[in-house]
């Protein structure tokens, strides 16, 4: 009985390397999206409650942001 040959194995771990590599690139651009947004809005929320001179007070930052839109 002959035994099945293997065809093509350096291209399946190459396609396996490629998909890996994938995976991994999309998983830090996720994590990268993720941690930018939740370090803005809490930026934001610091520099509102600094910046802003009373509490009812509406402040506009030079991004055009304003702190009443956070609430």
């Amino acid at each position: 009985m002959k035994s099945p040959k293997v065809i093509h194995a350096s291209g399946q771990a190459l396609v396996e390397y490629l998909l890996m590599l994938s995976v991994a690139i999309s998983l830090i651009l996720l994590l990268q999206r993720g941690l930018r947004s939740t370090t803005f809005s809490l930026w934001r929320r610091f520099s509102c409650d600094i910046v802003a001179a009373c509490p009812g007070c509406a402040y506009q930052g030079s991004n055009g942001l304003s702190c009443a839109a956070r609430n």
